[in-house]
């Protein structure tokens, strides 16, 4: 994976940002196992677990201090949904490891259900922790919820992977609901919906 990283670096450092995407230890642990099992053993024998995830914890760090010495540009945390208060503590484990400048650390929220009053919450609590953006707190399509959190939190708002087309973008930037743009290439509409994507998002500044 290093070697992968190295690469990208050497090859797009010039052209594009570099962001890793990175896991818990609890998420790493649970796709080596199941989260099902990984549970069933946690309560069966804690200890155990606790100093499984002390190890991936330690194997993850070395990662991101690879990978900073690398030269990526920042990484991208991904909660996977998490209580607000244990990511804020993996985040604090992750954001000790990396020098200020590679902090473009990115909180994905995945469960993207939470409720607007829920996702204000969880982006106070992170408020402090050194993100630069938080990546789709609620539906992807609830426009008019992104930019109530826009309004209550903050933290900067990025939308995009879920644009299908740039008419949602379009809705999206017309709502208010996102602060930055990541579209997905696919999603978008190739190299076409992407200079779209790309006009929009000139016009909106």
């Amino acid at each position: 994976q290093l070697e992968a990283v190295g690469g990208l670096v050497k090859a797009l450092k010039q052209e594009a940002l570099v962001l890793v995407t990175l896991y818990s230890p609890f998420m790493c642990a649970g796709h080596t196992a199941s989260r099902e099992l990984l549970v069933r053993h946690f309560e069966q024998d804690p200890d155990a677990v606790n100093q499984g995830l002390r190890i991936i914890t330690d194997s993850l760090l070395s990662f991101v201090r690879e990978c900073v010495r690398l030269g990526v540009d920042g990484f991208y945390a991904s909660t996977q949904g998490g209580e607000a208060g244990t990511s804020r503590r993996d985040l604090g484990v992750l954001l000790g490891a990396i020098p200020p400048a590679q902090r473009e650390a990115i909180v994905l929220t995945t469960t993207r259900g939470l409720s607007v009053a829920e996702a204000v919450h969880r982006l106070e609590v992170l408020a402090d922790s050194g993100l630069h953006w938080i990546e789709e707190p609620t539906l992807a399509d609830d426009h008019a919820g992104h930019a109530q959190i826009r309004s209550r939190t903050r933290l900067r708002i990025q939308m995009g992977e879920n644009w299908w087309g740039p008419h949602e973008m379009a809705r999206c930037l017309a709502a208010g609901g996102s602060d930055l743009g990541m579209p997905d290439a696919m999603k978008i509409g190739g190299v076409t919906g992407w200079q779209r994507a790309a006009a929009l998002a000139d016009a909106a500044g």
